[in-house]
């Protein structure tokens, strides 16, 4: 079996890392609802902590500054952001599947995020999704190498379009404790796709 696991929020708790770069761009003197406002409008293309504070008005030197300094405290504080159940559950199944992370953004936010989390050494293949290539694509493109899969994403919407794609994947919703898609519950939750707290749930 082929195992494709979504990063943010079923890996990785980016609300955490997401709460403290909000505090910082406060500190800049931007409104709190404003700036969660252009993020959740970044999120859909492609989000990176420069676009997001220059569209939140910081510019020059400061802009400079926020960025590099978010950048140290991501690299410092990211494998700690990642979820206590990941390289269990990677151990755990390495013997008998392979593992793959489609994700969601910006390829080089993305793939600087997954470094520091220090899922290179553990994960060799690496899906960014676009919008103009999203996810259900990038999974069916796999169904042509891998006989069997099991996709897991936070996002009802991830799963919906993978279902609507009628692709022949076995879906696991993952909720993680205070994720931006905890709140939204869905019609297929526990029909069409499995929900779980936790990799360890995960019926294989």
């Amino acid at each position: 079996m082929h195992i494709v696991l979504d990063f943010d929020g079923t890996l990785y708790n980016t609300e955490q890392l997401w709460n403290d770069w909000l505090d910082r761009i406060v500190d800049q003197g931007i409104d709190r609802d404003e700036a969660a406002e252009i993020g959740e409008q970044l999120f859909g293309v492609g989000f990176t902590l420069r676009e997001h504070a220059e569209q939140a008005g910081i510019a020059g030197d400061e802009l400079d500054q926020l960025v590099s300094d978010f950048e140290l405290y991501t690299e410092e504080e990211s494998e700690r952001l990642l979820f206590n159940d990941v390289k269990t559950f990677i151990d755990q199944h390495k013997k008998k599947c392979t593992f793959s992370i489609l994700t969601f953004g910006d390829p080089d936010y993305q793939h600087f995020k997954i470094n520091a989390a220090g899922l290179d050494d553990l994960i060799d293949v690496i899906h960014i999704a676009r919008p103009e290539r999203k996810k259900h694509l990038h999974l069916k493109e796999l169904l042509s190498e891998h006989e069997e899969i099991l996709f897991v994403d936070d996002s009802p919407r991830e799963l919906e379009a993978v279902r609507d794609a009628d692709l022949s994947i076995k879906l696991v919703r993952m909720i993680r404790p205070d994720s931006r898609h905890t709140i939204e519950s869905h019609a297929d939750d526990g029909v069409a796709w499995q929900t779980v707290t936790e990799l360890s749930e995960i019926e294989m």
